[in-house]
């Protein structure tokens, strides 16, 4: 059964998946769909950057803590927090000097 589309204010009640369908409704509104393309990577990426960013900050930064609390391994949290701009990017390996 589908729920009536509504982009009022959920109340502090309000389901994780009531308060991410208001958002993305006015989204969705606020672009007019037929200017909607590719809506679907943006929403995911904004929805787990905010995930890493609410949990890194429960567990105080720590990166080991929160990849226990996410149910991932340290390096696949590693990987998500570069991906969506929580971490800068993997250092670039050194060419060899040409030194034996």
């Amino acid at each position: 059964m589908q729920r009536p589309a509504s982009t009022s204010t959920p109340g502090p009640d309000a389901s994780l998946a009531d308060v991410v369908r208001v958002r993305v409704l006015a989204l969705l509104e606020a672009l007019g769909l037929g200017n909607v393309e590719g809506v679907y990577p943006v929403v995911m990426r904004e929805v787990e950057r905010a995930l890493l960013e609410a949990v890194l900050a429960q567990v105080g930064g720590s990166r080991t803590e929160a990849a226990r609390v996410l149910g991932l391994h340290r390096n696949s949290l590693r990987l998500r927090l570069r991906a969506t701009g929580l971490a800068p990017p993997a250092p670039r390996p050194r060419p060899p000097s040409g030194r034996a």
